[in-house]
């Protein structure tokens, strides 16, 4: 009769105890499965805004490879050409900030682990060599970052045009072409600490060029490279009293999250405790021509690599259970700022500069092709992988009815028979009441 009037085939907690089992642990996994399947319609999402931030960038793309073309013709004026070069930065720059702005619940798509490192070049008159190799040095310093999906954004300071803090811009954290060529060198004695301190935006000693502060952007890894032969020859933080102590520095770099990085002579090791302290490694610079720059500046670019809080992959989980089948790893974030795309320093200003970028942008157009085709397939992939999970869960939900649902037919055939069963005792019953009844009247 409950099974009939409910249509649920347990009576109770104890009634079937392990198919009711059964059904509950079948339940708990399709509630998962559906869970999965919110993960992969959220995966589908998060793919097509990667989608629509590279479709930008690609028009983006398609601009400044019209403008380097145009740029590369000799019909141009200087006037034209430098209006031409004006639209083009800042079309690099845009490609930049759509990358920058591509988001998923707060999870950047379009742009590697930003790893910001600012210079320190000791320019004092034996530092010709060192400032030589570094030049030369930081394109491969910035592709061994590239290659780890980092998005580094470098800056320089140098020292010897401010005698009051030694500390002096020469290019802010991400400003396009170092132009390392221009430093000089002069002769004076420096302060690494109050060079380290002030390009940190620790403290800010007035001098005679500001501001000095590299301009960290925001969730970056910081971290400074200092590049010395020579060791604290003066104090220009205080009067002259050399107080400070390392310990002091690298306590104050902490408080704002700088690495310190340096590639010294074994002499000039004043800053090996800071260093140490911040999280930071050292190397050698080699002879006055700077024959181990280069070298360390790559150990540098590893030791910052391996220990970035780097943008992992985006995992999906597409599965109720734990293991690699349940799992996707999709191909983001992927760098697709200026960096990313290797044009950060391209420009127009001449013809031969246009012609080098437009082998650059077209590098860059078949950079994003490739990304977005690589987008399209994950897409299809996950509209695969949702279909499969819907009919499994769908598959799921009848199994489980099957075994919770009592069986209609089965459950009125068995009421019937108990129903006939007790009519058949009652009219027994009922009539051998009457033959009792009768057989007493007959002896009365």
């Amino acid at each position: 009769m409950m099974q009939v009037s409910t249509g649920r085939r347990f009576s109770g907690a104890a009634h079937e105890t392990a198919t009711q089992s059964l059904a509950r642990s079948r339940a708990a996994h399709i509630r998962s499965q559906r869970q999965a399947v919110r993960n992969i319609q959220d995966g589908m999402s998060m793919l097509q805004t990667a989608e629509d931030g590279m479709s930008e960038i690609q028009k983006l793309l398609d601009k400044l490879r019209e403008r380097a073309v145009q740029a590369s013709s000799g019909t141009l004026n200087d006037a034209d050409r430098e209006h031409v070069n004006v639209e083009f930065s800042q079309l690099v720059s845009q490609i930049s900030l759509i990358a920058d702005r591509t988001e998923w619940r707060g999870k950047d798509l379009l742009i590697g682990a930003k790893i910001d490192v600012g210079f320190l070049l000791d320019n004092s008159a034996s530092m010709d060599g060192e400032i030589d190799a570094v030049a030369d040095g930081v394109e491969a310093f910035e592709e061994r970052m590239r290659s780890n999906n980092l998005n580094v954004s470098i800056g320089i300071v140098t020292m010897a045009e401010d005698a009051v803090d030694d500390t002096h811009m020469h290019k802010d954290i991400g400003s396009g072409d170092l132009d390392l060529d221009s430093i000089t060198t002069a002769n004076h004695q420096i302060d690494p600490f109050s060079t380290i301190l002030n390009a940190a935006g620790a403290i800010d000693t007035v001098g005679t060029s500001e501001p000095d502060a590299f301009s960290w952007r925001d969730k970056s890894d910081r971290n400074m490279i200092l590049v010395t032969d020579t060791g604290r020859e003066a104090d220009k933080i205080g009067a002259d009293s050399f107080d400070e102590t390392q310990a002091d520095v690298a306590e104050q770099l902490n408080d704002i999250d700088v690495t310190l990085h340096a590639v010294r002579t074994d002499s000039a090791n004043e800053v090996d405790d800071i260093v140490s302290a911040t999280g930071g490694t050292t190397g050698k610079k080699g002879d006055s021509s700077g024959s181990k720059v280069i070298a360390s500046m790559l150990d540098i670019a590893k030791h910052i690599a391996d220990n970035s809080t780097r943008s992992s992959a985006v995992q999906l989980q597409v599965g109720a259970d734990n293991n690699g089948s349940n799992r996707l790893t999709l191909s983001h974030p992927k760098d697709m700022t200026a960096f990313g795309l290797e044009i950060h320093r391209s420009n127009v200003a001449t013809q031969e500069d246009a012609l080098e970028a437009l082998t650059a942008v077209t590098n860059a157009l078949g950079t994003l092709s490739t990304a977005r085709a690589t987008t399209a397939s994950e897409y299809n992939r996950l509209v695969s992988v949702l279909s499969n999970e819907l009919n499994s869960v769908d598959s799921g939900d009848v199994a489980v009815q099957k075994i919770t649902n009592a069986s209609m037919a089965l459950a009125s055939s068995e009421m019937a028979k108990n129903k006939a069963s007790t009519d058949v005792s009652l009219a027994s019953f009922g009539q051998a009441r009457n033959i009792n009844l009768d057989f007493i009247k007959g002896i009365l």
